[in-house]
């Protein structure tokens, strides 16, 4: 009974130290609140991925994290390919994206412009084809972004939500990742306002990095340089959360 005991306490104690490691920290996610374009004639609906979101959001919170949200106009786009897709989600992942998206709409979300950076340790831009239009080039994202930098924060964004550190002009011989042009979907490459591996070689002076290899499956990849964190797509999100919890602990 005894040693049932013990290893009950110890288990509770790992959790304990897990959750408070993260304790009193606070990050701001950066999301898009969507758009629409015209592809092959139809209406499609670009928003954040939900797996670029709910993934880092859990791996931040079960360790004690705070998290805040901001969009452009106070609201959120959840990009419908990333629910309900079984050939891209997971019933675990599909379950979270789902809860997480509708605590988005339960609660209010900030608007950019009201952003006060001083009380953030990190920021993370969200993923999804939204954050091309809407987040990477706004002005406020770019406030955000080189406030944090220049006050010593981390700075993170993932897979489309990547470029916004090329526009913020924070990444020049920075090793960085992001979606990888080749992954792009060829009926969607004419809509999208630039190539998003282009800017992030272009600004990071040739440093981007896709982290694929011929004949090989691609892996989860998120590269931390210094206080700055980027990761390539959807399958890396948990290890961006990860990347950004072992930033912050530090």
């Amino acid at each position: 009974m005894r040693k049932y005991f013990a290893i009950i306490c110890m288990l509770f104690s790992c959790c304990a130290l897990a959750h408070a490691a993260g304790a009193g920290k606070s990050v701001l996610f950066i999301v898009t609140s969507g758009t629409q374009v015209v592809v092959n004639g139809n209406k499609v609906s670009l928003g954040y991925w939900g797996e670029e979101l709910a993934s880092p959001l859990k791996v931040l919170e079960d360790a004690g994290v705070s998290v805040s949200f901001a969009s452009p106009d106070g609201t959120t786009l959840l990009d419908p390919l990333s629910v309900n897709n079984p050939q891209w989600v997971s019933p675990a992942v599909d379950a979270l994206v789902k809860k997480t998206d509708a605590r988005l709409k339960a609660f209010p979300v900030q608007k950019l412009k009201d952003v006060k950076t001083a009380g953030y340790d990190a920021v993370l831009v969200v993923g999804g084809h939204g954050a091309m239009f809407d987040l990477n080039r706004n002005p406020q994202t770019i406030r955000i972004l080189r406030q944090m930098h220049k006050n010593g924060k981390i700075v993170a964004a993932e897979c489309h939500g990547t470029a916004s550190l090329a526009f913020a002009g924070l990444i020049k011989g920075v090793p960085v990742t992001g979606f990888p042009a080749v992954w792009e979907a060829a009926e969607l490459k004419p809509v999208l306002p630039y190539s998003l591996e282009d800017e992030m070689n272009k600004a990071s002076g040739g440093k981007y990095q896709s982290g694929l290899k011929d004949g090989q499956p691609p892996q989860p990849l998120a590269i931390t340089s210094g206080r700055i964190i980027t990761s390539r797509d959807p399958m890396s999100s948990e290890a961006m959360g990860r990347a950004l919890l072992a930033a912050l602990r530090k």
